[in-house]
């Protein structure tokens, strides 16, 4: 008789843990003092504590219910300029602490304190993050400069006045992004380097009559730069030459943003690891309200009516979702990094390193197809019953999307995007290149006024619009003929994808950059650091497209927007931390 009581008590014990093995969802409790952004806390508690841990998300706007709920506090302060953070919620009981404050301070300690509690897990942590921790090895660049904890102003000098408010906000960027946070400083308030609490970096342009030279000085770096061309572009190279030889262990991130200037960076291998959060993260304002944090990733059902959506990026990664909300990984068979991706005939195609071509017709199981070459592919497009690839020095097509044939590019043309509309085939590239060709066999070069490199290029409303470097933008009717339609120069951020849908042309770039036009040649900017009211990221944005009544756009570090009406974006769960390239839709036409 005790035997079947223990029995049964056995048994009843383990009905109810396996009834419990569908767990409530877990959420998230930020508590930080107002000088921190409590949405950006909480967005990066999300990110990393669901890598990880386990999988938590945002508090609902209505609140909770009941009082049996999965909570996970986390609450920061700062004491003595350290920055501490303590995790509290159910398997969880830990703190960490920084030296460094504001957002870098407090991404530090939330892995610090992972690390500390997750001893299973301290490997991917330091494979994923260990440039932020000592205890993997890193944790030590702002220190190494001198910079920890200090605020940095950024002056420049120039003998050439006509573009100085440029060349200083493009430094700005720059040495905001591979240094340390800088403001442009005010002329009329004298800083002394050796101040405690601020720092000073110098920026000295001088335009020889067949050199730029660029000399940078400041904490922690003292290096000049030169180059051979000349206005903006020379200056570009000649400022990220400077920091590639004076940032050692920020080489490889520049070379993977801005290779195609630098020559230095032919022999610098960048590894496909996922990016994390990077102090190049600013702090958004509050009324930062738009941004919704979708729910996690989940299997999808693929909707042939509706059609899907899927981004491809960095280490073979491919995406799928039939609405832009709900994504699911993929198996693609290669590690190589994919650079674009397109629809048609009732496949998709994806091309990227290495002469890869991968195909499939429903998005979910994949083909590596021979492309003929070793080459990068960087763009793919559909037009007239024919797949057109470009890339460097490269042009394939093929009727169905595995036998390939190569066709003459020209001499060392680097091509990056390409598309198809109005009977006609147009591909972009460095220096301004722009090819056409009615057949995708023969292709003619065409004059367009930049030498800016051009990476995106779509067609709709019987125009051709192309985006690139320095905000480039470019619209031609017939492909021909080709008009500027930069914007001024205190918007130049450089651009990266472009599409058109419902009515408007949307092109996105770097630090989260957005811009919309109806007609292609007057342009509104919608996110991005010079519209701080409706920035939603400040990374990278690679691609974008129109699909089932949506735009999504794809970038740095996984992330994923989308949008009804391309002003108002919304940041949904990618699941994954790795860049994201390119991508396309399988509906109907976005044209």
């Amino acid at each position: 008789m005790r035997q079947i009581l223990i029995l049964l008590s056995y048994l009843l014990l383990t009905s109810t843990l396996f009834g419990q093995s569908t767990e409530k969802p877990c959420y998230i409790s930020v508590n930080a003092s107002d000088e921190l952004n409590q949405t950006l806390l909480s967005n990066i508690s999300i990110s990393i504590i669901s890598q990880y841990f386990k999988e938590i998300k945002p508090l609902p706007p209505e609140g909770l219910s009941g009082s049996d709920n999965c909570i996970y506090d986390v609450s920061v302060s700062k004491e003595g300029g350290k920055t501490f953070v303590t995790l509290l919620g159910k398997d969880m009981n830990s703190f960490g602490d920084s030296n460094f404050v504001g957002i870098d301070g407090f991404q530090q300690s939330l892995l610090k304190s992972l690390y500390r509690s997750l001893s299973d897990k301290r490997k991917l942590i330091c494979e994923g993050y260990g440039g932020y921790l000592e205890e993997c090895g890193g944790g030590s660049s702002l220190r190494d400069r001198g910079v920890e904890g200090k605020k940095c102003f950024l002056t420049l000098e120039s003998n050439n006045k006509k573009y100085i408010k440029l060349y200083t906000n493009i430094s700005v960027s720059i040495v905001s992004q591979y240094v340390t946070k800088v403001e442009k400083d005010d002329p009329l308030i004298k800083r002394p380097l050796g101040k405690s609490d601020s720092c000073l970096y110098e920026i000295v342009i001088e335009q020889t009559e067949d050199t730029l030279f660029t000399t940078v000085t400041g904490e922690g770096l003292n290096s000049y730069g030169d180059s051979k061309f000349k206005g903006i572009e020379g200056f570009q190279q000649s400022l990220l030459k400077s920091l590639f030889r004076s940032l050692k262990d920020k080489r490889g991130m520049i070379c993977d943003d801005y290779r195609e200037l630098l020559e230095e960076c032919k022999n610098v291998v960048v590894q496909d690891v996922p990016k994390q959060l990077e102090p190049k993260v600013v702090e958004t304002p509050k009324v930062i309200s738009k941004l919704v944090k979708k729910p996690a990733v989940k299997e999808t059902k693929i909707d042939k009516k509706k059609g899907l959506f899927v981004g491809v990026g960095r280490s073979g990664t491919i995406l799928t979702s039939p609405d832009g909300n709900w994504w699911t990984q993929r198996t693609s068979g290669t590690d190589h990094r994919l650079l674009g991706v397109t629809y048609g005939n009732g496949t998709f195609v994806t091309v990227g390193h290495s002469g890869t071509i991968l195909t499939s017709t429903d998005g979910t199981i994949w083909t590596e197809t021979t492309s003929g070459t070793d080459d990068q592919l960087l763009g793919v497009t559909y037009g007239n019953g024919l797949f057109v690839v470009v890339g460097y020095r490269t042009i394939l097509t093929s009727p169905d999307g595995n036998s390939w044939t190569k066709r003459n590019a020209g001499r060392r043309r680097y091509l990056k995007g390409v598309t198809y509309g109005n009977g006609l085939f147009v591909t972009v590239g460095k220096s301004g290149n722009i090819l056409t060709s009615s057949d995708g066999n023969s292709w003619t070069s065409r004059t367009n006024g930049t030498k800016n490199i051009i990476y995106g290029v779509t067609y709709g409303n019987g125009l051709f619009v192309t985006v690139g470097w320095l905000g480039t933008i470019l619209t031609s009717s017939d492909g021909t003929t080709w008009t500027e339609r930069t914007p001024e120069p205190i918007r130049r951020r450089h651009l990266r994808g472009v599409t058109y849908g419902n009515g408007l042309f949307v092109t996105v770039g770097h630090d989260g950059t957005i811009d919309t036009s109806l007609d292609g040649n007057s342009w509104k900017r919608n996110g991005g650091p010079d519209h701080n009211s409706l920035t939603v990221t400040s990374y990278h944005l690679y691609g974008v497209t129109y699909g089932n009544g949506t735009f999504v756009t794809v970038g740095h570090s996984g992330t994923i927007l989308t949008s009804t009406d391309g002003t108002i974006w919304t940041e949904t769960t990618s699941g994954t931390s790795y860049h994201l390239e390119s991508i396309t839709y399988s509906g109907r036409s976005r044209i």
